[in-house]
């Protein structure tokens, strides 16, 4: 369990001393009582996230250097970025920047989870609330739907139509 930032930065330089690949290791910042690295898109259907896709590209005429139309990860990046649900994660390669995420809202459960330059991720809890474990990803899995059984329960939200966007 991490308590400071200094145990925080001492247990990341612990890891990089074993680091064997030549890229740089990426974090991310989480709380609450979500799934852990579950995309937001994971609260919706199958079908909703082309009609959230595209809502957004109709709306997005007025931002300067949108993608082309035929560059779909482009948008996908775009869309993330204006926090529309996508299949997305946002990663960086500051560990600050994934612990401000994990206790900007004050939520329980927060943790900050690195690559390990391998195939799996390592999950640190910062407050103790969250036992820490190791979770393997693999990113082209990342790109398949996700099975119904592994959503959380569905949401009722009201969809627009065309002529009130």
């Amino acid at each position: 369990m991490i308590k400071s930032i200094t145990e925080l930065i001492a247990a990341i330089q612990g890891d990089l001393s074993n680091w064997k690949s030549g890229t740089k290791p990426w974090f991310r910042g989480e709380s609450g009582k979500e799934p852990p690295l579950c995309p937001k898109i994971a609260n919706h259907n199958e079908h909703e996230e082309n009609h959230l896709l595209q809502s957004f590209r109709r709306q997005a005429g007025g931002l300067a250097n949108v993608p082309l139309r035929q560059d779909a990860d482009m948008w996908l990046f775009l869309a993330q970025h204006y926090g529309v649900p996508t299949r997305l994660l946002d990663w960086t390669e500051g560990a600050l920047h994934a612990l401000y995420f994990a206790i900007n809202r004050s939520n329980s459960n927060p943790r900050v989870y690195q690559n390990t330059g391998s195939s799996a991720i390592r999950a640190r809890s910062i407050v103790g609330l969250w036992p820490p474990a190791l979770l393997l990803l693999r990113p082209h899995a990342l790109l398949e739907p996700i099975p119904k059984t592994q959503r959380p329960p569905a949401q009722v939200t009201s969809r627009r139509s065309a002529r009130d966007l």
